[in-house]
């Protein structure tokens, strides 16, 4: 189950030392490890514990807003199965990963171990691999995530040309993205296989 508790005041009872979190008194020090530095100024602290047992500190920063310089640049998306997404720019195409895919046989032998320990007296073992199944699909959508917001990163730059002749690379400062929701998928087939890509992330 996701729990997250939140310490709405940054040093009241939350602060960071180093590589260490400084909680309050029931806690104590906890060594962490930063995604990256911290910037700006830190206003407030969500610690989440996921299905798997991890811990993760959010902090929410204060920072001053620096607005990229304004270009005519536009780029269309269109998203789907075969390909995960296609630009309109020179029809540039994101490969679907099918990360479902290739985890898909773990999942089923695993689900299949865990229905087997159903009994009382396997609950032991039920428990087992109940844990082993959330950890594959934490395995999973922490691959969906990183490639969406990768892709999402890189879709937003392309490529033109200066006055040197020589390609530059600007951002884009529109996006047309279709929907895939509503009657798209409704009633069909196509909304799992959506979901499962990563079009949800």
């Amino acid at each position: 189950m996701r729990k997250a508790f939140k310490y709405p005041q940054y040093g009241n009872g939350v602060r960071l030392e180093g590589e260490r979190l400084i909680l309050s008194k029931m806690v104590g020090a906890v060594a962490i490890v930063l995604h990256r530095p911290l910037e700006g100024t830190p206003k407030t602290v969500t610690l989440t514990r996921s299905r798997t047992g991890k811990w993760f500190a959010c902090f929410a920063c204060k920072t001053e807003a620096e607005p990229l310089p304004l270009t005519t640049a536009r780029v269309g998306v269109d998203v789907g199965l075969t390909s995960f997404a296609t630009l309109s720019d020179r029809g540039k195409k994101i490969d679907n990963p099918r990360f479902y895919r290739r985890d898909e046989a773990d999942l089923k032998r695993v689900q299949q171990r865990k229905d087997a320990a159903k009994l009382a007296q396997d609950w032991p073992e039920n428990a087992k691999q109940k844990g082993i199944l959330a950890k594959i699909h934490a395995r999973i959508a922490n691959r969906r995530s990183d490639f969406a917001h990768h892709n999402g990163c890189q879709s937003g730059r392309s490529w033109a040309t200066g006055d040197s002749g020589e390609p530059q690379e600007y951002d884009q400062d529109v996006f047309a993205l279709r929907q895939t929701g509503g009657q798209d998928v409704a009633g069909s087939h196509a909304f799992l296989p959506l979901l499962r890509a990563g079009h949800g992330s």
